[in-house]
């Protein structure tokens, strides 16, 4: 989904895949469509088949400079673009990304900042010293040699973290950039828009950045993302990622982990997402699996105005639904 994207809104780039070997043995069939999309394929070869993948991502990330000559654009896999990226060809940037969360270390939540501080001394630094904590979704990077040896420092401290329990990538990034005299400029939010902070982003963003968790989008749900693994990308699936706008969904993720008691407290804050799903889903995307999710009762109490009575009777209808179905295993808004 992301080169599919990113190349109809860039048919001349040269997008460059890097994939472990191991994820490689995995591109036949339906995934086997990817290199219709992408220029040029580079495998890493791991020789241990234990590692996880999480370790292999990682450790392509931050050793990507040294695998792919020339100026480039690095984008994560679970983004997807909605516009030309050709002004990256004007940057002048030595490296750039988007701080992670759209602000400024000291905005964060106490939760974030607790993580945050404990990986950032397990690696020996103060966090908070920092103005800006940068999320490597999206880095824009010359070749020059001295960012080739800023990404050489952050793997080296991404190997340390590993020896300390530090999973993340971040973590290991922020540590290079002091040691870089903060070497990393300020990208536009836009260029790497974390659509879990607001759907209302979505519209503005050059590049989508999906996460596993609090996406009100359906795009990279599991839901979403099984049915484009049985089904590749079919005109459904195309049309969702080239209008990721139409893709909101009237409920967070979240809400249907909640218990009842909390998902009573967030029908207050939905009023917007119902209208747009109306507005939206349920009318632009055809044969989309959530069409159904909502009843004509419903949509009819949504129409007339009554948003808080039909959320009730949408919720309700859910929880009934999945008490009484607790060996199924997926649900569609239940991630």
């Amino acid at each position: 989904m992301a080169v599919c994207s990113a190349r109809h809104w860039n048919p001349d780039a040269h997008i460059v895949l890097v994939v472990d070997n191991n994820t490689d043995k995995l591109l036949e069939g339906k995934r086997a469509e990817i290199m219709k999309y992408v220029s040029e394929k580079k495998v890493v070869v791991f020789e241990d088949k234990n590692t996880t993948p999480m370790y292999r991502s990682r450790w392509l990330k931050t050793s990507v400079r040294d695998l792919v000559d020339g100026d480039f654009l690095f984008v994560d896999c679970d983004t997807v673009c909605q516009c030309s990226l050709s002004e990256a060809d004007g940057f002048s940037y030595q490296i750039a990304m988007v701080p992670d969360g759209h602000q400024s270390v000291k905005d964060y939540n106490d939760g974030i900042k607790s993580y945050m501080k404990s990986n950032a001394e397990l690696l020996g630094y103060d966090v908070f010293n920092e103005e800006l904590y940068f999320n490597s979704g999206v880095i824009y990077a010359k070749d020059t040699d001295q960012v080739r040896d800023f990404w050489r420092c952050w793997h080296s401290e991404w190997i340390t973290g590993q020896s300390k329990g530090v999973q993340i990538d971040q973590s290991a990034l922020g540590k290079a950039n002091l040691l870089f005299k903060h070497i990393i400029e300020r990208l536009p939010d836009e260029w790497n828009t974390l659509v879990y902070m607001n759907p209302l982003f979505m519209p503005q963003g050059k590049i989508l950045h999906f996460w596993g968790f609090r996406n009100k989008s359906f795009v990279f749900s599991e839901t979403f993302l099984d049915y484009v693994q049985k089904n590749g990308i079919n005109d459904y699936v195309k049309k969702s990622i080239l209008s990721p706008s139409d893709t909101v969904l009237p409920f967070d993720n979240i809400l249907f982990k909640a218990s009842f008691k909390e998902r009573l407290k967030m029908i207050g804050k939905i009023r917007d997402n119902l209208v747009g799903y109306t507005k939206n889903i349920e009318k632009s995307l055809d044969n989309n699996p959530w069409r159904s999710s909502f009843t004509s009762i419903e949509t009819g109490l949504i129409k007339i105005g009554l948003f808080y009575l039909a959320a009730f009777c949408y919720i309700l209808r859910r929880c009934l639904f999945l008490h009484n179905k607790k060996d199924r295993k997926r649900e569609v808004y239940y991630s």
